[in-house]
């Protein structure tokens, strides 16, 4: 059998005398991902001074099914933290992504204190009625100065 992308065949991994039912999920969830699309791990706004405006990030939202797919559904998406999601992006709960499209939610960092703030940016992408959909999450990071 052909190498996966991570150096181990598919027939390696599933020989594996320890493989658990911990890393069956993580198999799993990793083939979700890449059956149905995902935003990036974490996004950095960088600096903003407390209780005022900061970045306006746009994150993207990738449906990384095939185009002869079913379309992917996007629900619930929101945020958490010192972050809330602006007008403008092309992104809302219900919206449908054809295989390969991409959608984008504008997040600004408003930090409420100063430090280190961080707060996720999480939905779920629903691929046919049958399947459960799995929780997408990016992590947020920003710095509130005085």
């Amino acid at each position: 059998m052909t190498k996966t992308g991570m150096g181990v065949s598919m027939r390696e991994v599933v020989a594996d005398p320890d493989l658990t039912d911990e890393k069956l999920e993580t198999i799993r969830l990793c083939l979700v991902r890449v059956r149905d699309g995902d935003a990036p791990a974490s996004v950095e706004f960088g600096e903003a001074t407390v209780r005022r405006a900061g970045r306006i990030i746009p994150i993207s939202v990738k449906s990384e099914r095939n185009t002869r797919d079913a379309p992917v559904v996007v629900k619930s998406p929101r945020v958490s933290g010192d972050f809330t999601v602006r007008p403008g992006g092309s992104c809302e709960a219900g919206d449908r992504l054809a295989g390969l499209d991409t959608c984008v939610v504008n997040v600004q960092f408003i930090p409420r204190a100063k430090g280190k703030r961080s707060g996720k940016f999480e939905y779920l992408l629903a691929s046919t009625p049958s399947v459960t959909p799995q929780k997408r999450v990016t992590v947020l990071n920003g710095l509130g100065i005085p």
